[in-house]
C-alpha cells in the first residue's frame, strides 16, 4: 500500500470545484446547469459523495478547464486515496500491540507498511476485500454474551484469524465422525487430571483429531473477552479456545460446552461464539451446550459426593469420578454447593509463555 509520501487525509475532486466556482465568484446553481444535474447532486457532487464518469468529467472539461483526463485522474486519486485513509483507521481499532507481542505481527516504522502487515495477517490484497468477508463471520454468528463484560469485534476477528492459521498444521486426516467424538468422551475427561497443558493440548487435539475435530487453544489479544469458539470449515467442525480465566475449571467446562454445540447443533454448521460462560443462559442452544458439558463433567458422581465440602472430600470425589479436583469445584461453585471463594486453591492455573499455554 506505500507509495512513496501519500498523505493520511482524501481530498475530493469536488474540492477543486469549489475552488474554481469561489475564483468565478459563481455558485452552485451553475455547476447544477453546466453538468445537467439537480441541486442536490450538485451538492453530492462537491462533497465527495458522487463520483465523476467520463460524461461528467466533459463537461467539467467545457465548463471549468481541465482536460476529461485531468478529472478521471482526480476521482480515481480520490478513490484510492479514500481506501488508504479507511485503511488507516482500521488499522488502528485493531490490538497491534498485543498482535506484535505474541509474535502475529512484526514491528514496523510507517502506518502504510503497519496497513501492510496488518493485511498480510489477514490474507486479503486490501481493505475492501476484509470488508467484504471477515465482518461477516461475527456479524452472522450465535452470541453467547455478557451484560457486563464488553467485547471488541476487530479483537475478536484477529483472534479467529490467528486460529486459522494454525488451521494448515491442524487439519485432521479423518472426515468428523460424531459417534467417534462421543465415544471419545471418557478419554477427554481423563485429561482433566493432567496438570500441565504443554502434556495435555497435544493429547487433546490428537483425541480430537481422530473424530475429525480440530481443538486450536489461541491467547486472546487486548479486547477480546471470548472463552471459547466453535465454527465449520468445508464440513469439520473447529474448537478455538483462549483459555482466558487461565483455571483448570474454566478451561475444561468450555471445552466440552463447545463440544455440546458440534454434537448438539453440528446439523445448522453454525459458529458460537461464547464470551462469558458464567452466566444464566436464555438461549436453547446455549443452555444445551451447558447442559451437555455439566453431564460430561459430573458423569458418575452421586449426589452425597456433592454435597461435600471439604478439601479431602473433594480430592476423593474427583479421584473416583475421574476428573480433575479445580474442575469438581468449579461445579460445585456454579450449582451453589460451593462459594466462589472456596477451595479456589484446589484449581490448576495456567499463564501464556507467548503463545504456549504452560502450567502456573
Amino acid at each position: 500500500m506505500r507509495a512513496g509520501l501519500a498523505p493520511r487525509w482524501a481530498s475530493a475532486p469536488g474540492e477543486t470545484i469549489q475552488s474554481i466556482l469561489r475564483e468565478r465568484h459563481l455558485g452552485i446553481e451553475h455547476l447544477a446547469t453546466a453538468l445537467e444535474i439537480s441541486r442536490g447532486e450538485a451538492q453530492d457532487l462537491l462533497v465527495g459523495r458522487a463520483t465523476i464518469n467520463a460524461e461528467r468529467a466533459g463537461l467539467l472539461s467545457r465548463a471549468f478547464g481541465g482536460s476529461a483526463r485531468f478529472w478521471l485522474t482526480r476521482e480515481a486519486e480520490y478513490a484510492e486515496d479514500r481506501l488508504r485513509v479507511l485503511a488507516a483507521d482500521w488499522s488502528t481499532r485493531l490490538p497491534i500491540t498485543s498482535m506484535r507481542n505474541l509474535g502475529w505481527l512484526p514491528a514496523t516504522r510507517h502506518w502504510q507498511d503497519l496497513i501492510d502487515e496488518c493485511l498480510k495477517f489477514f490474507d486479503v490484497s486490501d481493505i475492501e476485500e476484509w470488508m467484504a468477508s471477515y465482518p461477516q463471520e461475527t456479524k452472522s454468528a450465535h452470541y453467547r454474551m455478557s451484560a457486563t463484560l464488553a467485547n471488541d469485534e476487530y479483537s475478536t476477528l484477529v483472534w479467529l484469524r490467528a486460529g486459522d492459521r494454525e488451521l494448515p498444521t491442524r487439519e485432521p486426516q479423518a472426515q468428523f465422525d460424531s459417534n467417534a467424538l462421543r465415544r471419545s468422551i471418557p478419554d477427554l475427561r481423563r485429561l482433566t487430571r493432567i496438570a500441565d497443558p504443554v502434556r495435555f493440548i497435544p493429547e487433546l487435539q490428537r483425541i480430537a483429531n481422530h473424530a475429525g475435530l480440530i481443538v486450536l487453544v489461541v491467547p486472546s489479544p487486548d479486547g477480546c473477552r471470548v472463552s471459547g469458539a466453535t465454527r465449520w470449515r468445508q464440513g469439520k467442525p473447529i474448537i478455538q479456545l483462549s483459555a482466558r480465566h487461565l483455571s483448570d475449571d474454566h478451561f475444561w467446562f468450555t471445552l466440552f460446552h463447545e463440544i455440546g454445540h458440534v454434537l448438539c447443533h453440528g446439523d445448522h454448521q453454525g459458529t458460537f461464539i461464547d464470551v462469558d460462560m458464567k452466566i444464566s443462559e436464555d438461549d436453547d442452544s446455549e443452555r444445551e451446550a451447558d447442559r451437555f458439558a455439566e453431564s460430561v463433567i459430573l458423569s458418575g458422581a452421586d449426589e452425597p459426593e456433592l454435597l461435600r465440602r471439604t478439601s479431602r472430600d473433594i480430592i476423593r470425589a474427583a479421584a473416583r469420578i475421574g476428573i480433575s479436583p479445580g474442575l469438581l469445584v468449579g461445579q460445585l461453585q456454579h450449582y451453589g454447593h460451593l462459594s466462589h471463594d472456596e477451595l479456589n486453591s484446589l484449581k490448576r492455573r495456567y499463564r501464556w509463555d507467548g503463545t504456549t499455554l504452560t502450567s502456573k
